[in-house]
């Protein structure tokens, strides 16, 4: 065993709280691990040590142990020397367990004191240990050094008092080691940028009247400074669209920008970013937060604000027009920048919130989703709130056109109750189906107390009607069809499926926008989604009529007891699907 080995051992077996639980570690293969430095405050001394696990495994045991340099006495094996030593110059010792991502870290303040007691040159320097039963024999290490105060400051001055933002940009770069910023992100920003900012934070005389000798007189401008630098080197991470600003889902720099403590304190937005978005979800909205140009962390946290109520729209794990009441509160739309409640912006609170058909906005709100954007939000919002909504039912559906609108449909959320439709005389067999779907905001009328039980489904509609009942997550990729309009509302759900190979068009160009669905087309559509087979035949009538790529798919759906056919026997699947079809096939899968 190596000393480094033997001296984490060691400090290991002397924490108690190092319990054995801790650091059961799954049976995995032995493999490296790394880990990064990040100076959260060099004047404090407060750093972040974390890293990935090999393989991004979560539940791995991961120790860390910082020491002062040379706890080990200029690598002497002697342990009883190390034994002498350690206690005295152990810095910090933890552990921890990965995260789903495999993600870990460590935030701790540096004990000053015994290192400057340490040190010979008033440079502080400090070995970092760490390993786990889950990796390879060698314990990560890596050593770290925070420069003597009068090398800060010297260095502080020059940046602060430079001729332009080019030469206190070049500085800053000379200087990273002096400064503790030599960091993933900091490696690929344009440092002219970041001094500008940084820059017209600082007053210009901040170091005026420093000389070396006095570095006591002005610790407490160089702790402005350095703040003021960090904070700037996470801002710039964002502005400059630095990739290495995220480690998967984990903000680097979350500790200066505050970006966490935000959502959890303002509105619902945690609750809505934690358990309601969909993984793709969590990543735009964190992908969301790049490119805003913000001046400062107030900016950044609105933006990240302004990404969860998009993503909460458009990637909520919930279907249907009642999330959007959820998302767009008076708490969250103030979180994100958009302050309903100030006189100089009281339109959208006027327009959105106080609406006597509220529930008429969000279901055109969720209609829109697809093209809401963080840029285009408040004028999303508000526009739909000025529409002139002369039925007091949320959401209107064209029936048969399919081209200026859709059947909305969603499973959960509200809607104005529906007791009844007019037009439902003679369809005893689906007014169950369609009056429970239509009290749940799951599927609606055509406006005027109508429902259009004969209309037919188009191919467009069918695709928004499998994805929000099945809860497939609509894709807002291209595809190969030309007659898909990549602005429409009907192109993430058919980019959805056409992706998971659920639906394909009438060509290899064209998907057949408008074309009506037939009772077959619409079952396979079905059964792909849900992945359902038969087991057996159902004895149709005209069974030989029906296509051989649509046979499994009619018979499953007859086993599941959601298709039963025709008086007379037959189950007709080249005619077209009607919207009271739809609505019984819907409400039996949903009944399951």
């Amino acid at each position: 065993m190596n000393t480094k080995k033997r001296i984490l051992t060691l400090a290991l077996c002397v924490v108690y709280m190092f319990s054995a639980a801790v650091f059961a570690a799954a049976e995995t293969t032995p493999e490296a691990l790394t880990v990064d430095i990040t100076v959260i405050d060099s004047v404090a001394g407060t750093l972040k040590i974390s890293g990935t696990a090999p393989g991004a495994a979560a539940g791995e045991g991961v120790t860390l142990l910082v020491t002062n340099k040379d706890v080990n006495n200029d690598d002497n094996n002697d342990m009883e020397d190390i034994e002498a030593n350690i206690a005295a110059r152990v810095q910090y010792q933890n552990a921890a367990v990965t995260k789903a991502n495999g993600y870990f870290e460590f935030v701790f303040t540096l004990n000053m004191d015994t290192a400057i007691a340490d040190s010979e040159d008033d440079s502080y320097t400090f070995d970092i240990y760490a390993g786990g039963a889950a990796y390879d024999g060698e314990v990560a290490t890596a050593s770290y050094w925070l420069a003597a105060e009068d090398t800060k400051l010297a260095a502080a001055k020059e940046v602060v008092e430079a001729a332009d933002d080019a030469a206190a940009g070049a500085l800053i770069e000379e200087n990273k080691e002096e400064f503790a910023v030599d960091g993933a992100v900091f490696a690929e920003l344009d440092k002219e940028e970041l001094a500008a900012l940084l820059r017209s934070k600082l007053a210009a005389d901040l170091f005026a009247g420093y000389t070396a000798g006095n570095e006591a007189d002005y610790l407490d401008e160089y702790s402005a400074f350095d703040a003021a630098l960090r904070l700037c080197i996470a801002i710039e991470g964002f502005n400059q669209d630095i990739a290495a600003s995220l480690n998967g889902t984990a903000i680097v720099y979350d500790e200066i920008l505050g970006l966490t403590d935000y959502i959890e304190t303002e509105g619902t937005l945690n609750t809505i970013y934690t358990t309601k978005l969909t993984t793709a979800g969590v990543s735009a909205a964190l992908n969301g937060i790049f490119n805003n140009d913000a001046d400062d962390e107030q900016d950044l946290c609105e933006a990240f604000a302004k990404e969860i109520l998009v993503q909460g729209i458009r990637r909520n794990k919930d279907s249907g027009y009642g999330i959007v009441e959820k998302v767009l509160t008076a708490d969250n739309l103030a979180a994100a920048g958009l302050d309903v409640v100030s006189v100089g912006n009281d339109t959208l609170k006027t327009e959105y919130l106080d609406h006597a058909n509220i529930a008429a906005v969000n279901n055109d709100i969720y209609n829109e989703r697809a093209t809401i954007t963080a840029e285009n939000l408040e004028a999303k919002i508000i526009a739909s709130a000025k529409k002139d909504y002369t039925v007091n039912n949320p959401g209107t559906d064209t029936g048969t056109s399919g081209n200026t609108g859709s059947v909305s449909v969603g499973v959960g959320g509200t809607t104005t109750p529906v007791s009844a439709f007019i037009d439902l005389g003679g369809y005893d067999w689906a007014k169950t189906a369609i009056i429970s779907l239509a009290d749940k905001g799951i599927i609606n009328g055509v406006g005027n107390q109508r429902f259009n039980p004969a209309g037919t489904l188009t191919r467009e509609q069918a695709a928004k009607i499998i994805c929000l009942t099945v809860g497939i997550e609509p894709s807002y990729e291209s595809t190969a069809f030309a007659d898909v309009d990549p602005s429409a509302w009907y192109a993430p759900y058919i980019a959805a499926l056409s992706k998971a190979g659920i639906i394909n068009g009438v060509s290899e160009t064209a998907f057949g926008i408008g074309n009506n669905v037939t009772r077959e087309d619409f079952a396979v559509m079905i059964c792909r989604a849900l992945n359902y087979s038969a087991v057996g035949e159902a004895n149709f009538a005209d069974k030989a009529d029906i296509s051989a790529y649509a046979a499994d798919a009619v018979n499953a759906l007859y086993e599941q007891g959601i298709v039963g056919g025709y008086e007379d026997g037959s189950f007709r699947p080249k005619a077209n699907i009607s919207r009271a079809e739809g609505a019984k096939i819907i409400y039996g899968i949903l009944s399951k």
